[in-house]
């Protein structure tokens, strides 16, 4: 239970930093089409953040409203200096290594928490689907994504 609740942790620090990125990303854009579609990833990762952090209370742990972010790391960066086309790409390796994390959560998570930790692997596969249609050029790229949030 503690390697889960260690990956949780993790997890719920990942969409932190996500929704920082993503933020930072749709204030920075150009295009007011591509900042929207930033802005919607963002929301996603605060959804899916306060959904782990109510996992992470639910185990009788801290899921403290800020953590640190390190705003000068390559990461959060890369989110910022790349094209949108090359962010994308950078996004894909990152989404697919997240994505085994998560189904590993979901393959020992108790009952409690399959929901929660279910819309967390939901959440990667919309992200993936984004980057691949945003790779393609196809205009409803964020369809998986738009589907998660109306929940």
């Amino acid at each position: 239970m503690e390697d889960y609740i260690a990956g949780v942790h993790n997890a719920w620090l990942g969409e932190r930093l996500g929704f920082a990125a993503f933020s930072s990303r749709a204030e920075a854009e150009q295009d007011e089409v591509l900042a929207e579609k930033w802005r919607l990833l963002a929301k996603l990762e605060q959804v899916t953040g306060e959904r782990m952090a109510k996992v992470l209370r639910a185990h009788g742990e801290e899921a403290e409203e800020e953590p640190f972010i390190d705003r000068e790391s390559e990461a959060f960066q890369t989110y910022l200096t790349l094209s949108h086309v090359e962010v994308t790409g950078y996004m894909r390796e990152r989404v697919l290594g997240a994505l085994e994390r998560f189904e590993h959560l979901l393959a020992t998570a108790p009952e409690s928490d399959l929901e929660d930790i279910q819309f967390l692997v939901d959440h990667e596969l919309a992200l993936l689907t984004f980057v691949d249609k945003e790779a393609d050029g196809d205009a409803d790229s964020l369809g998986g994504v738009q589907e998660l949030l109306s929940f």
